[in-house]
């Protein structure tokens, strides 16, 4: 098992790599249902505990990188009136392992008087996500 640093990954946006990345994240929900609580009778005849079952699933994800006004692809992007692919990449090195899927894009700016310009692009899913290794 090897560690990795987290100067070596990458990030794509539909087909295009974004540039200056600094950071980026991938989070994956699974929609949780209670079960509902009835009247028992007589008491303790059933669990006290609280039961749950596992509904849909969704993901977001969010990148940081810095602003370079050479390449707009990120901003194109989330102008876009589609989803858009969106591959992250752990390491550089280790091309055969990403997370994959298609978002909706969203992306902000931040722009200070001490600070590089940076670019925060974040998105939600549109249908299912793949973890590389497990795509088939």
């Amino acid at each position: 098992m090897a560690k990795l640093r987290g100067t070596n990954a990458l990030c794509y946006i539909g087909g295009t790599r974004v540039p200056f990345a600094n950071e980026w994240s991938i989070d994956i929900e699974q929609e949780k249902m209670e079960a509902p609580h009835t009247f028992v009778c007589p008491p303790g005849a059933s669990s006290q505990w609280t039961e749950r079952s596992g509904g849909y699933f969704s993901a977001s994800f969010s990148i940081s990188a810095l602003y370079d006004d050479e390449d707009d692809s990120p901003i194109d992007a989330a102008m876009s009136d589609s989803e858009q692919e969106v591959i992250l990449y752990p390491s550089c090195t280790a091309t055969t392992k990403y997370w994959i899927g298609n978002f909706w894009i969203d992306v902000s700016m931040g722009i200070s008087v001490d600070e590089y310009v940076t670019v925060d692009i974040s998105g939600e899913s549109d249908g299912q996500i793949k973890w590389a290794p497990n795509e088939a």
